[in-house]
């Protein structure tokens, strides 16, 4: 019975789980023999041992497996590229991470979805003929792509495909070449500017292989230099050229080349194909070409530079001959770097600096004040016109310093350019104009007093007129009594009208004659002749010409001048003073007023003669204003009558011609009185006229 329950308990989990009936499992049994029993228990125990041994081995083989698919699924997953598992329809069977990353979606939502989607439509005609091939041909192809996804960029990916091992599968790999191509790309572009900048140069360009110095390229212009086909150099040793024997001439030189590394020759000389002599610049340099040294020769024609540069320092000498030799100053401020550059030695003589010590002291410290905050001003909106593209030459008038602190007027005419490092430069040329700035103030000076000549002359006849209208009005109205009256007048009547007539025809007479005197003097026809002579009696014989006015209006007329009072003066002048300025009293002063002539000597022996009345006087504005031409100060006098204001410049020509001076005092409404100074008895043992 134990053997039995041991023999159940014993039996294999898979003949446990196999339903046998009963009835025929124990029919079958019973038909055995006890010894038989025994061996087929003994047997199913020898098998269920085996078969746990075999489970185990089962178990532990599953676990490799799957050990080994999580280990390639991570490789997979990490992996740079991207592994599809596609159908014959381009449908994503499987995918990996690195795939699902590549198309920008989790691989959840792109699996059983078309591989298509994801291509161009430009390109998905090739992704169609890739998989056609794939699957007909039984055989491994490759294609290039451009997927679209998210990314803006384009994504170019090569795609190798094989089928799988049933036939209903292919497997494809997909690598990113994006980076690759656009790298190949920008090659071809380097490449081809590289190219046609070495086709267009107008430099000549040699290829050299830096190794054993063979020519392996040549460029177009350096052929049309030296007028050699390009078969002359190519795949020639630079040195089997006799062209460049002064250059490389051996095998040395071409060593010493390869350590340098760069070599310049800056005056080559060289003989074209047609026996011309050029002079060129050579420069070479080593680099790397991929992953070989080439060494690079460029080769510039200067016979045309040689010869610019000789005609530049011909210029040079001549400009600097003309610069060293004349009266005029050439110098070169630096208006980026704030200082002076040169000076041409003539500023010695016009400064007296030499240029050193010009250049030391600076441009402020050369010019006066007010000439230096003119340059503050106008400089730098003269730099910005020439930035802006306004190229003109200035001319200015400048004061400059001298080394012994004087100060001379300079004329400066100045052009603005670039130097060599594109600092801004001020070209200048200064001469001494001081003589010339003398001049014109004189001239200006002469300008005046030409307009004040000119206004003068133009009033000249208004003067003429203001003194010869009163007396003639007197003479016109003695004429006119007599023709009208003549026949009923007594003898002695017409006797005393006849006198009037006379006296007062002399005075006009005499009066003509000053104005004309005078007239001769302003054009300086006339010659000035002072004398000495009695003051009283020369004032009292030239005051008749005016009496007449002053009895009209009942004025006064007092004198106060000494009999012995002598003065040095011109005669004719002097009796136009004193009728002028006892005149402008007579009209100035109201009926029944009075005016006093009174002279005295002075502590410097000169005389000072008044005039002084009781009339309207003058204003602040009218006495500012009493002397002037330009200004009007005419006004009528008290009973109307006409004046001019001229009588008085008269005055003051008369007296400043005699070295005196005329001056007013005058109160409103209260009354004026003018002075003047003459000379007294310059000759005292000369006997003075009367």
């Amino acid at each position: 019975m134990k053997k039995t329950r041991k023999s159940e308990s014993s039996v294999p989990r898979t003949t446990r789980g196999t339903k046998v009936p009963k009835m025929k499992l124990s029919e079958k049994i019973l038909s055995f023999s006890e010894s038989d029993t025994l061996k087929l228990i003994h047997n199913l125990e020898l098998h269920q041992v085996e078969l746990e041994s075999q489970n185990d081995e089962l178990k532990m083989v599953r676990t490799i497996a799957e050990d080994a698919k999580k280990k390639y699924s991570e490789l997979y997953d990490f992996a740079p590229l991207g592994y599809f598992t596609l159908s014959s329809e381009g449908e994503i069977i499987e995918i990996y991470k690195s795939g699902s990353q590549m198309l920008g979606k989790e691989g959840l939502y792109i699996k059983n979805s078309r591989f298509g989607f994801f291509v161009s439509e430009e390109t998905k005609p090739i992704f169609n003929d890739f998989l056609h091939k794939v699957f007909n041909n039984k055989t491994k192809e490759s294609c290039i792509l451009n997927l679209s996804v998210n990314s803006n960029l384009p994504l170019i990916v090569h795609l190798t495909g094989i089928i799988s091992g049933n036939g209903e599968h292919c497997l494809v790999i997909i690598s990113d070449i994006t980076q690759r191509v656009q790298a190949e790309e920008l090659h071809n572009i380097s490449e081809t500017r590289y190219r046609r900048l070495f086709e267009s140069a107008k430099d000549g360009i040699l290829i050299l292989n830096a190794e054993t110095g063979m020519i392996v390229d040549v460029n177009p212009y350096l052929i049309e230099m030296l007028g050699y086909s390009k078969e002359t150099f190519i795949e020639k040793e630079i040195w089997e050229i006799g062209l460049f024997k002064d250059l490389a001439a051996n095998k040395v030189e071409f060593l010493e080349l390869q350590q340098k590394q760069f070599v310049r020759y800056q005056d080559l000389p060289l003989e074209t194909a047609n026996g011309q002599k050029i002079n060129v610049e050579f420069v070479s340099n080593v680099y790397l070409e991929g992953n070989n040294k080439v060494i690079q020769c460029n080769i510039r024609d200067m016979t045309t530079r040689k010869q610019a540069e000789v005609a530049l320092q011909r210029s040079e000498e001549k400009f600097r001959f003309i610069s060293e030799n004349i009266s005029d100053v050439v110098w070169i401020f630096n208006f980026t770097h704030d200082k002076f550059t040169y000076f041409s030695l003539s500023l010695l003589q016009l400064l007296g600096y030499t240029p050193v010590e010009a250049i030391a002291e600076g441009l402020t410290k050369l010019l006066s004040f007010e000439s230096s905050q003119k340059l503050i001003r106008y400089l730098p909106l003269r730099v910005s016109e020439f930035l802006n593209g306004i190229q003109i030459s200035y001319t200015d008038e400048v004061q400059f310093v001298c080394k012994d602190k004087t100060i001379k007027w300079i004329e400066t005419v100045t052009r603005y350019h670039f130097a060599k490092d594109r600092s801004i430069e001020v070209l200048g040329v200064s001469r001494d104009i001081s003589i010339r700035k003398l001049l014109e103030e004189e001239l200006q000076i002469m300008n005046k007093d030409l307009q004040k000549i000119i206004v003068e002359k133009d009033k000249f006849f208004s003067i003429i007129a203001h003194d010869l209208r009163n007396p003639f009005s007197g003479f016109l109205g003695l004429t006119e009594l007599m023709a009208d009256k003549l026949t009923s007048m007594p003898i002695d009547e017409i006797q005393k009208t006849a006198n009037l007539m006379r006296n007062s025809a002399t005075n006009l007479f005499r009066l003509l004659g000053n104005l004309l005197e005078w007239s001769s003097m302003q054009r300086g026809l006339n010659i000035f002749i002072p004398v000495p002579f009695l003051l009283k009696p020369k004032v009292a014989e030239t005051l008749v010409l005016v009496l007449d006015g002053a009895n009209k209006k009942e004025i006064s007329v007092n004198f106060n001048i000494p009999d012995d009072l002598v003065v040095f003066a011109d005669v004719n002048m002097l009796e136009g003073i004193i009728r002028n300025l006892v005149s402008n009293a007579v009209k100035f002063t109201h009926p029944k007023g009075n005016i006093t002539i009174s002279a005295n000597s002075v502590p410097d022996k000169s005389v000072v003669i008044s005039i002084k009345d009781s009339g309207i006087g003058l204003n602040k504005e009218m006495l500012e204003n009493l002397f002037r031409l330009d200004v009007s100060t005419k006004r009528k006098g008290t009973v109307g009558e006409y004046t001019t204001g001229l009588g008085l410049i008269i005055c003051k020509d008369f007296v400043e011609k005699h070295g005196g001076k005329l001056w007013v005092e005058s109160e409103e409404k209260i009354g004026s009185t003018f002075h003047f100074t003459l000379p007294g008895n310059m000759e005292p043992s000369a006997n003075p006229k009367h």
